[in-house]
């Protein structure tokens, strides 16, 4: 019996998403982080995701840290830290000496109003793009041009796996041994893959991106049962996870602890 392999078919039509005003607002906000982090002498925190809602921006962190420097607040478990921070969508594009050190992070959430960014390297695993087959190219695409083009990004190769229709100026196309080597080398870079392969390249290419130093995330646009992260993308272009609920967020005014509403 013959299977045939679903293929995934990148739209025509291609428009960048990236929100020029908000990558600014969010690498100054990182930026007077770093600066704070070194006033008091304290160590930056390993941020996995931004949200900015009401007024208020809050840090999901990977490791639990208590030290936040004022004004930003950490969470009873040290998990997250929040600020008030009203100036968020309005401010300007920073210097970029100041920046923190991400290696990328992109929106998700409602196609016209993004809820959260998301460090996509913190995964430290393979991130499954799943939902609608036709629109994830498109989401695939968006992610390429927010990690080449935000201000905090250090991400310099975009590579492409068994994907030649995703093909750009941005890009280049490798084989997994090759991914791998490039991961296990350090620098940092985005990589996009059609098939997380079987047998032992498989097995390598997850457990390079285990490192606790990596600075690579991989996403994979075929179905995989090994992605540590997964996200749907939909056919109006939104993209959501169960890892990271858009769950508006609530801070009582007495209580500096982020509380989410069911």
């Amino acid at each position: 019996m013959f299977f045939r392999r679903r293929r995934v078919v990148i739209p025509e039509v291609r428009v960048s998403h990236h929100d020029a005003a908000a990558s600014a607002a969010a690498a100054r906000l990182l930026g007077a982080l770093v600066a704070l982090c070194a006033e008091h002498e304290a160590s930056y925190p390993a941020i996995i995701s931004l949200q900015h809602v009401n007024g208020y921006v809050r840090l999901q962190l990977a490791t639990p840290a208590q030290n936040a420097p004022a004004p930003w607040v950490a969470s009873a478990d040290g998990c997250s830290w929040h600020r008030h921070d009203e100036r968020f969508k309005v401010s300007t594009r920073p210097d970029s000496s100041g920046l923190a050190p991400s290696s990328g992070l992109v929106a998700i959430g409602l196609a016209d109003r993004p809820t959260m960014l998301v460090d996509l390297v913190r995964a430290r695993g393979l991130v499954g793009l799943d939902g609608q087959r036709a629109a994830r190219p498109e989401i695939a695409y968006r992610w390429m041009d927010e990690y080449s083009r935000a201000p905090w990004s250090r991400v310099r190769i975009v590579a492409l796996v068994d994907l030649p229709e995703l093909s750009s100026a941005l890009t280049v196309t490798m084989t997994i041994r090759n991914l791998i080597t490039a991961i296990e080398s350090g620098s940092p870079g985005l990589a996009f893959v059609r098939t997380l392969p079987a047998g032992m390249d498989g097995i390598d290419l997850r457990r390079a991106l285990k490192s606790p130093a990596g600075c690579w995330a991989v996403v994979v646009l075929d179905d995989t049962e090994f992605a540590r992260w997964t996200f749907l993308a939909a056919a109006n272009g939104s993209v959501t996870s169960d890892v990271f609920p858009p769950d508006p967020i609530v801070i009582a005014a007495e209580a500096p602890a982020i509380e989410r509403t069911r």
